[in-house]
């Protein structure tokens, strides 16, 4: 029984984080198709490449999740908090490079889509907007593997709504009425920012709450 209750407490929060993505996608698109046909394919041609910077950012946060359980699993809370700083850096600079690439050169990818130069710019108004969001999804999504791996997957589960639900789409929403389309990208560049200063904020109360601990059975201990 107890074994049962273990997994669903780990798997809900897990299936939930799941399903925001798609989830926040569906709003979003719901507030771009008023702009028209070229908007709309410009999303999708840019929600694919972005696919580019999302296959390393999700590979990145699985094996934070992976090696952090691990260290847990061993009582080295400290390893685990210097894989998610090397996790960051190395993932962080390699999302650098690869959105620089994608932002100069979005408008001829667009290409490859068979979309034309009404398509291309709105590709690259997209990409120039958010531009360095990609890495701080990058920095976010370290963050949350650490905080699934900590063993907080509720934790984990409320970052993510935040990030694509609470902080997004009221964004797009306002900032649809105030800048039009542009306010619409400003939204997903703005969750970027706020969930990573959450993510970060949860980080840290883990840490505190870790060393107040680790002082305590030292007292005991001794």
């Amino acid at each position: 029984m107890n074994d049962a209750i273990t997994m669903v407490r780990l798997s809900v929060p897990t299936t939930v984080q799941s399903i925001m993505p798609p989830l926040s996608s569906a709003f979003m698109i719901s507030f771009i198709s008023s702009f028209g046909m070229n908007t709309i394919a410009g999303f999708g041609v840019a929600r694919n490449l972005e696919l580019i910077m999302f296959m390393p950012t999700t590979g990145m946060c699985m094996a934070v999740t992976s090696i952090v359980g691990q260290c847990v699993g061993a009582k080295r809370h400290d390893r685990a908090m210097d894989y998610l700083k090397s996790s960051m850096i190395i993932g962080g600079s390699l999302i650098a490079i690869t959105s620089v690439l994608v932002i100069l050169f979005s408008g001829q990818l667009t290409a490859v889509f068979g979309q034309g130069a009404e398509v291309a710019q709105v590709v690259s108004r997209f990409f120039s907007i958010i531009s360095i969001g990609y890495v701080l999804y990058m920095l976010t999504s370290c963050m949350q593997g650490y905080i699934t791996g900590i063993g907080k997957p509720g934790m984990a589960m409320v970052l993510l709504v935040l990030y694509y639900i609470v902080f997004r789409i009221p964004t797009a929403y306002i900032f649809k009425q105030l800048f039009g389309l542009n306010g619409v990208w400003f939204a997903f560049l703005i969750s970027h920012i706020l969930s990573m200063i959450v993510a970060f904020v949860m980080v840290s109360y883990i840490q505190k709450t870790y060393s107040a601990e680790y002082r305590i059975c030292h007292k005991l201990g001794a």
